[in-house]
């Protein structure tokens, strides 16, 4: 049994897959797999065991934050981890970088690795980005444009340059190298944490991945308001639960069943959410995963649920 099966709290799932869940991109993201890092810290494991047995510090952590941004619950997951785990000295977190009193850039964490003992600059970014159609995407599938945020101002290629080609390069600028010897450091070495899932179009068999995405990453399935009403007829005696933004970080586990939905229930849900939609409002696309039954409900499938305007609006 892996280490994730074995963690049964909420917040602890998401840190472990914050540091060690799958990569979204195989460039650039060179952040060390939990084996490695375990190798060298034996009680890495423990730690997080009994982390789980009594979660408050971290809870206590998660409660200060006044943000409810995914990406500022994914840094404090990882600011917890550096802080606390014993594998690492962090010496600064969202240090902006200046040039004629002008923010040019930001480093996410600077933090001394105690396994390698050097530096670390990390960049840090948790996206959920949904495969559209339409001509270009249909001809270049691969393409890192034809995968976009929910909120549909959001997308890969716009993401992923900025990080590779802006923020990962800080350390090389003037500004980021007197920024990093202010702290006391002279070198680093850049790292990026970009986790994740990318959403699938059912109604496009084989759609490609895009180009450079790591081969193993978390993938999901995007479905339009017919497809999914057509998917909950086939199968009557499917669970369900309808996440909130908080629970899309890691591999959702239940113990509470009155928050599952029946087929009918999630049916019935779904129309009342999309009947109650007005002329031109662009309603945001709600996750919801598939559940199975074990000594826990343990999520069997993730989707990502969009109405029929969706490829309309990019």
């Amino acid at each position: 049994m892996s280490l994730l099966q074995q963690l049964t709290q909420h917040a602890v799932r998401d840190l472990y897959c914050a540091c060690f869940g799958k990569d979204l991109m195989a460039s650039g993201c060179n952040v060390a797999s939990f084996n490695e890092v375990n190798i060298h810290f034996s009680h890495l494991e423990q730690w997080f065991l009994d982390l789980d047995k009594n979660p408050n510090t971290l809870l206590d952590h998660i409660s200060s934050l006044k943000s409810t941004r995914l990406g500022i619950y994914y840094e404090a997951l990882w600011e917890y981890y550096l802080r606390y785990a014993g594998v690492a000295d962090l010496l600064a977190k969202n240090r902006q970088v200046r040039k004629n009193k002008q923010t040019i850039g930001e480093y996410d964490f600077v933090y001394y690795c105690r396994r390698r003992q050097i530096h670390i600059h990390l960049e840090t970014a948790i996206k959920f980005y949904i495969g559209v159609q339409g001509c270009d995407a249909e001809s270049q599938p691969f393409k890192l444009s034809s995968w976009i945020g929910p909120a549909r101002g959001d997308r890969l290629d716009i993401k992923y340059t900025t990080l590779i080609d802006r923020q990962m390069r800080l350390s090389t600028t003037e500004e980021g190298c007197e920024s990093l010897h202010e702290l006391g450091v002279e070198g680093v070495s850049s790292e990026l944490a970009l986790k994740g899932m990318l959403f699938y179009p059912a109604s496009v068999l084989g759609m490609q991945s895009p180009i450079d995405s790591e081969s193993s990453h978390s993938r999901g399935i995007r479905l339009r308001e017919d497809e999914l009403l057509l998917l909950l007829s086939e199968d009557e005696n499917s669970s369900w639960v309808v996440l909130e933004r908080r629970e899309w970080c890691s591999p959702f586990l239940l113990s509470d069943k009155d928050r599952l939905l029946t087929a009918r229930e999630l049916k019935s849900f779904f129309l009342n959410y999309f009947s109650s939609k007005k002329e031109n409002l662009v309603f945001m696309p709600i996750q919801i995963a598939e559940m199975n039954k074990g000594v826990l409900w343990q999520e069997k499938q993730r989707y990502f649920i969009v109405d029929d305007d969706w490829n309309k609006v990019n």
